[in-house]
């Protein structure tokens, strides 16, 4: 999933080479499945 190729960004990159987009994704998935 896209959330899964971004936490593969962090571990290899940081959570600092995000870019917004990425970060807004991440706490929309956060966010959804909190909810369950």
């Amino acid at each position: 999933s896209q959330v899964d190729l971004i936490l593969d960004k962090i571990s290899k990159d940081g959570f600092q080479s995000l870019t917004k987009e990425e970060k807004e994704i991440l706490h929309k998935a956060a966010n959804s499945s909190s909810k369950k």
